[in-house]
């Protein structure tokens, strides 16, 4: 199953005193079937993908309407997250601690239907007949910027060195 979906956000910045205006904004995406609600966002969800809206404001109202999922929050600077995704709201649900403390988007790959991690771990070991590589240096677990470099060729074979980058 093919799933279409449109989501058009429009932002808007006055340059007039914001007591003279509301800062409420709905923000809506298509309904998938179930809806689910709770607080801060709105999900709707069906056969394992999930299309939402998560408030980072004060959210004033959840709703479905019209074949939409909608959520109005009432704040300066309105930040909503929009989702189509797999998953279910379940996937919200664990993440509800880092949305709220705003420490989601210092994941590696913030995501709401894949895995969450801080980091990615790399494990590199060559070994080739045809390429003589310099040096045999081990690193311990961290971040590494590493360069690999053409040497010369010694014997037929070409020699790259491979050295951590500062």
């Amino acid at each position: 199953m093919f799933v279409r979906v449109f989501v058009y956000i429009i932002l808007i910045s006055l340059l007039m005193p914001a007591a003279a205006f509301s800062h409420e904004v709905t923000v809506g995406v298509p309904s998938l079937g179930s809806e689910y609600s709770k607080g801060d966002y709105i999900v709707s969800e069906s056969g394992g993908v999930m299309a939402g809206i998560f408030s980072r404001g004060v959210t004033k109202d959840t709703t479905v309407s019209g074949g939409y999922v909608q959520l109005t929050e009432d704040a300066p600077g309105n930040k909503f997250y929009v989702l189509l995704t797999r998953g279910t709201h379940a996937n919200i649900d664990e993440r509800l601690n880092y949305l709220k403390d705003n420490s989601f988007e210092s994941f590696y790959s913030p995501s709401f239907g894949f895995e969450l991690k801080t980091v990615k771990h790399v494990l590199i070991k060559a070994v080739y007949d045809d390429i003589d590589i310099l040096g045999s240096e081990r690193l311990r677990p961290g971040n590494y910027y590493l360069t690999i470099r053409y040497e010369r060729l010694v014997g037929g074979m070409p020699q790259i060195s491979v050295s951590r980058s500062d």
